[in-house]
């Protein structure tokens, strides 16, 4: 059984979708940024809640991070290892152009959509949300192709679908992507 492995820019609505699939197809659901917050706690970062992303101690690990590579790479084996014997629906940023043969899902949603998901999500304004954005797509796309050489917001040939979900509800996208997995998901 295959693995569903959704990417996207920030707030593209990779976990809103990925637990639809994981409901609807009885996968079990990991989010990358789950494992990342593990390793922030093991190296002593006080890692609180989902809002911990938006906190002074989560900032100073994301600086961390950044001069730091092997942390990603850490989180890339786990899940590489985890997912081995197929059956999640997982979020990240990295593994599609890692592994081989999974079903990958690029979300293409343009910076006003997102930051509309943004604002109604973690309450912010749009112009802080549309910031915020701009800044963690800057930050995101320099950083993977430092670490990994590829351009994480155009270099979309790793993906089996790549869909433009600025009209479409997170149903009906994993509805596309649940079609798509139970006609090639059994392969191995």
């Amino acid at each position: 059984m295959k693995n569903i492995i959704l990417s996207g820019m920030p707030a593209a609505g990779k976990s809103t979708v990925a637990n639809i699939i994981s409901k609807q197809i009885n996968l079990k659901y990991i989010a990358g940024g789950n494992l990342l917050k593990e390793i922030a706690a093991e190296r002593g970062y006080a890692v609180t809640g989902d809002e911990w992303w938006d906190t002074d101690d989560a900032k100073r690990f994301v600086r961390d991070r950044m001069n730091d590579p092997s942390i990603d790479r850490q989180v890339d084996a786990r899940l590489k290892e985890l997912i081995s014997n197929g059956g999640f629906v997982l979020t990240s940023y990295s593994l599609p152009w890692l592994v081989n043969g999974e079903i990958t899902v690029w979300l293409e949603a343009s910076e006003d959509n997102r930051a509309k998901r943004m604002a109604k999500r973690d309450g912010y304004t749009i112009d802080r949300a549309l910031n915020v954005i701009k800044q963690r797509d800057r930050e995101n796309i320099q950083y993977y192709r430092r670490i990994y050489g590829y351009n994480l917001a155009k270099d979309h040939k790793v993906f089996k679908i790549v869909l433009d979900v600025n009209d479409i509800s997170p149903e009906r996208i994993a509805e596309i992507v649940v079609l798509y997995y139970r006609y090639y998901g059994k392969d191995v």
